[in-house]
Formats: structure tokens, C-alpha cells, sequence
């Protein structure tokens, strides 16, 4: 019996139709590529709160606070720009308690003597939350003008530190150093040198 070559064709392409069919529907079934997959629970998982601190927010230092621990350690507090203000001398009740602050020769820091000083006028500060000091530094005349002028800075700079430590608020107290140019006695040895090298302290009108 005769079989065309159209029948042969016809026959032999019936399988190959399913075979593609096969492979393409296999092709079809292929996920896409979504990358590397993310664990959902990175996701929404919350740090665990600190002990003691279940079911409330921990809130960070103001910047009082931080002032005060710069303080602490000795540095620079941040200074911001001066109000304007004006500032006068302390009545005499309040001078018993706002008194000179007195340095070695050549130095800024706070003598032990005078610390209970500057405990007494942070108290009288918290008193009075509403007053502000002006902390001036002096220095006597040994030493050039811009020295001197250095010095007075180190030293308002030294006694305002101190009062921060002690928790007043820098944005309570400013400094303004006058070298040697105001001299609290105008004699020229030691016993007026050691009245001049000093800080006073001024307290805002308000």
C-alpha cells in the first residue's frame, strides 16, 4: 500500500505540535525573578525597649542636661548669641551672696575656697528662674593688653562652667571679659594684683 509523503508530513507533525505545546506551556509556568527575598519579620520588628522602660518612649538628654555633663568633664559649653540685656549691679543683699571670684596669678581655675561660692549663687540662680548673670573676668596689669584680655575670657569662661556643672542653664549666664582695663584697686603690688585678678558678677535688670 502507497503512502503519500503529504500523509507521512501530516502524521509526523501531529506529536511535534504537542511536543511544543508541552514546552511552552512549562516556559509559561517559570516564576519571575523577584530578587533575593526579604524575611518579613526584618521588616516590622521593633527594637525591644530598654529595661525599665516597658511601654514608655526613653526620651534623650535636653540640652541642659548635656550642657551640664560637658561641664562636668571640663569642656567648652557651646555659647549662644547674647540677648539683649541690660545688667546691673547686685543690690547689697544680693552682693552677700554674688561675691568676687578670686584666681591665682596666671590662672582660670576655680580655688576650693571659692567653690562654696558659686554653690551659693546657683541656689540664689534657682531662686530666681527668672534672672541672669553676667559673669565678668579681670586680670591685673602684668601682661600685654591682649594676654590679659585672653585670661579675663578663661576666667568668666571657668566660673560660668562651673555653674553649669552645678545644673544652671547656659542660656542663664554670659560672660565678657575686660582684661586689665577695670582694676578693682589702682595700686601696683601683690596685695592689689590679688584683688584684681578675678570675676564679678552683674544680674539682668528684668
Amino acid at each position: 500500500m502507497k503512502v503519500s509523503v503529504r500523509t507521512t508530513t501530516a502524521i509526523l507533525a501531529v506529536p511535534l505540535v504537542f511536543l511544543l505545546a508541552a514546552g511552552c506551556s512549562k516556559k509559561a509556568k517559570k516564576p519571575a525573578d523577584k530578587g533575593p527575598e526579604v524575611s518579613q519579620s526584618v521588616l516590622t520588628t521593633k527594637p525591644a525597649p530598654r529595661s525599665g522602660t516597658v511601654g514608655s518612649s526613653v526620651s534623650s538628654p535636653s540640652s541642659d542636661q548635656s550642657s551640664q555633663l560637658l561641664a562636668l568633664r571640663g569642656e567648652d559649653i557651646p555659647i549662644s548669641d547674647a540677648p539683649t540685656l541690660q545688667f546691673i549691679e547686685p543690690s547689697p543683699e544680693d552682693k552677700l551672696v554674688l561675691k568676687n571670684i578670686y584666681f591665682d596669678f596666671d590662672r582660670s581655675n576655680i580655688k576650693g575656697e571659692f567653690q562654696p561660692v558659686l554653690e551659693g549663687i546657683a541656689g540664689w540662680l534657682n531662686q530666681r528662674p527668672e534672672k541672669q548673670l553676667l559673669i565678668e573676668g579681670h586680670c591685673d596689669e602684668r601682661g600685654t593688653n591682649e594676654y590679659n584680655l585672653a585670661l579675663g575670657e578663661r576666667r568668666s569662661l571657668g566660673v560660668r562652667r562651673y555653674l553649669v556643672g552645678l545644673g544652671i542653664s547656659p542660656d542663664r549666664l554670659h560672660t565678657i571679659s575686660y582684661g586689665e582695663e577695670k582694676p578693682a584697686d589702682p595700686g601696683h603690688g601683690e596685695a592689689a594684683w590679688s584683688r584684681n585678678r578675678r570675676a564679678e558678677f552683674k544680674v539682668s535688670a528684668n
